[in-house]
């Protein structure tokens, strides 16, 4: 019975020890700590950033970064951010084409009435088109 305890407490303290020996390694110690390389306003300037929530996600980015990088200086973290705002751009732009074909009428999803004919469908889905002509001819 009390060996098993000794022996419990042996292996939480080599745990232990183990895990803080990985963070000194890292260079984690007092993360919580360091100051940002950035603030809000200095993002907001060098990644030419609107005022409001979107700071936030860009502040988070900087401090997963910097503790991916615990030595790397502000002009990599700086560049790692214009990186991360070009993505996201990118997807925004993706969403926006998205949303528009939606909205012009051109997604598979539009509506398209039992009993129109082919010229009005013309710029509906094609299996769509075709399902309705089909139906024309019942």
């Amino acid at each position: 019975g009390n060996n098993s305890v000794k022996n419990g407490m042996d292996d939480v303290l080599q745990t232990s020890r183990e895990t803080y020996r990985s963070i000194l390694n890292l260079g984690l110690d007092k993360c919580w700590k360091v100051r940002p390389l950035l603030d809000g306003r200095q993002l907001i300037k060098s990644l030419d950033l609107p005022k409001g929530p979107l700071v936030g996600v860009y502040l988070d980015d900087q401090v997963r970064w910097m503790l991916q990088h615990p030595n790397g200086s502000k002009e990599e973290c700086e560049r790692h951010l214009w990186q991360r705002k070009r993505e996201r751009e990118g997807a925004d732009e993706e969403e926006h084409e998205i949303s528009r074909g939606i909205s012009d009428g051109v997604c598979p999803s539009s509506p398209v009435k039992k009993g129109n004919s082919a010229e009005e469908n013309e710029g509906r889905h094609f299996s769509k088109k075709m399902h309705v002509e089909s139906m024309d001819l019942m």
